[in-house]
């Protein structure tokens, strides 16, 4: 996917044509962008190494609140889609309606960020320390 949009913008004029074309590929990627954004800072809070492994991405968080599997899958593809759409569309339109779309989607995916953040970890991640290497 990351090879993929690589090329596209490089093979594309949109970001030429349209102020905001180059935010498309962030949109695009919103999901994980967010969901590597939640981990590495929760790890840091909890003085983790953030590149050490820990079970406290956004979909187990929701899956350690009750959701099902098809619920997060669902919610993860809703997400996605949202991001997608935003991304494609400001590449077609211009000025105000541009930036209305990307005001729309940063408060939106910022707010998913917040009701994840407060979701409970399970007690694993909250536990795992980086141990000291020898």
């Amino acid at each position: 996917v990351g090879f993929m949009l690589a090329a596209l913008t490089l093979n594309g004029k949109y970001s030429t044509h349209y102020v905001y074309g180059f935010l498309a590929p962030l949109l695009i990627l919103a999901v994980p962008l967010l969901d590597t954004t939640l981990v590495m800072l929760a790890r840091l809070r909890r003085g983790n190494s953030p590149f050490r492994g820990s079970p406290d991405h956004f979909a187990l968080r929701l899956k350690n609140h009750g959701w099902s599997s098809r619920s997060v899958a669902t919610y993860a593809f809703f997400l996605g889609l949202v991001g997608a759409v935003v991304g494609v569309v400001i590449t077609q339109v211009e000025g105000v309606v541009a930036s209305w779309l990307i005001g729309c989607a940063t408060a939106f995916f910022a707010a998913n960020f917040v009701w994840f953040w407060f979701l409970p970890v399970s007690a694993i991640a909250a536990t795992n320390k980086t141990q000291p290497e020898h």
